[in-house]
């Protein structure tokens, strides 16, 4: 069964790069050390643990997509740290949603938000998300919308998709 995706409604599409409107989510997170290529998979098991029941209410809640990723405003130069959120279901509310075990694991609300979106299919290397977010920065740049140049970059494949047929997107907050 396809995961259950946060809701968004289209504001514009051009050249394959979509305006995107996101009412308040609620995300699960952890913010952990290292490169974009492993932090996923140093929080996954985490996140994972949280909603599989590692809660204070002992609740399982369903895995939904995208998870993503952005580098933390706490990134000092010594260390880069990224942050890992799971989007919790459309229905949840933030109010609602159960405390976490682990302290390492934060609950937070999303405020609304207008986000340009470029979608790729295929692997997710540093070189890879790289050239998506520039394409879409330089898009955005070359057509005057105004950005915050900070990529977030959402996966939405489970790790079984093989390489070539994962869906991936790279995202900018519109100011």
């Amino acid at each position: 069964m396809a995961a259950e995706r946060i809701e968004y409604t289209l504001v514009q599409e051009n050249d394959g790069i979509e305006i995107r409107d996101y009412a308040e989510t609620v995300v699960a997170e952890v913010t952990v050390p290292g490169n974009r290529e492993n932090a996923p998979g140093r929080a996954f098991m985490t996140l994972f643990r949280y909603i599989d029941g590692g809660n204070e209410e002992s609740q399982k809640i369903p895995m939904t997509a995208p998870v993503s990723q952005v580098q933390s405003d706490e990134t000092a130069q010594s260390e880069d740290l990224w942050t890992i959120a799971f989007y919790m279901p459309n229905n949840m509310e933030y109010v609602d949603t159960p405390r976490p075990a682990n302290e390492n694991v934060v609950i937070r609300a999303v405020e609304e938000r207008r986000m340009a979106v470029l979608g790729f299919r295929g692997g997710r290397n540093n070189e890879i998300m790289l050239q998506n977010a520039d394409q879409l920065r330089n898009y955005l740049k070359d057509n005057k919308i105004a950005f915050i140049d900070r990529p977030e970059y959402a996966f939405y494949s489970p790790p079984y998709v093989p390489w070539f047929m994962r869906w991936n997107e790279v995202m900018f907050e519109l100011q």
